[in-house]
């Protein structure tokens, strides 16, 4: 007895809102998948406009 993952639902760590799950395993849903992402970016870019104070 397998079960189809592709139409597996998971529900969100972040918001706690149910997503579909494709391939691989996730715990955000795209939203906060895309927050996460972004969020990551600006911390490893280094803040330009920070480096232009004075």
């Amino acid at each position: 007895m397998t079960e189809p993952t592709l139409s597996k639902t998971e529900r969100c760590r972040q918001c706690g809102g149910e997503f579909f799950v494709g391939k691989g395993a996730r715990e955000l849903c795209n939203e906060c998948l895309n927050v996460s992402q972004e969020e990551r970016e600006t911390l490893l870019s280094p803040n330009k406009e920070q480096e232009t104070e004075g």
